[in-house]
């Protein structure tokens, strides 16, 4: 959690907002860096991110607590994937983070923590917007299409204290 808080504050040190945004944002909703580089304040309704599309072509509404809220509505990325390394390797030397943690490794963090708080697993894969398992929960998800958007919300109101109280 240490880690994630010093990526947090350290976001937007000596960078544009649009970047400050995109790394805050990362941390506070743990999407794919894809989907939030993607991501335009057009598509921020009713307090949430919509996503037209993601890596498993699917649409996905991503659930914010107030901090993700008020970035989400001025996000508007003007850049492209090939600048991110370059933005990541000064975003975590800054932050004291070890170069070989990958953005990925920001998505892990938030489902371990958020599971190890006692958050249920099915709701963190649907915060993920990951595809149902062959388990048999992935099987019963298939055909439960429930978004659960309110327990996602309580969720993400969760996360945003746990990195910040």
């Amino acid at each position: 959690m240490r880690q994630l808080r010093a990526l947090y504050n350290t976001a937007g040190y000596r960078e544009s907002f649009e970047w400050e945004t995109y790394g805050r944002l990362l941390i506070l909703t743990g999407q794919r860096h894809g989907d939030v580089m993607n991501f335009h304040m057009e598509r921020f309704k009713d307090g949430d991110m919509h996503l037209p599309t993601s890596k498993n072509g699917t649409p996905h509404i991503v659930a914010l607590g107030p901090r993700g809220q008020s970035l989400a509505q001025f996000a508007c990325f003007g850049f492209n994937m090939a600048t991110t390394a370059h933005y990541k390797r000064r975003w975590f030397r800054r932050a004291g983070v070890p170069l070989s943690y990958r953005l990925h490794d920001i998505r892990r963090s938030f489902a371990t923590h958020l599971a190890e708080a006692g958050e249920d697993e099915a709701d963190i894969d649907r915060m993920l917007n990951h595809c149902a398992s062959q388990t048999a929960r992935g099987v019963a998800r298939t055909y439960n299409r429930a978004r659960r958007l309110s327990q996602r919300r309580e969720i993400a109101h969760q996360w945003e204290r746990m990195l910040f109280d």
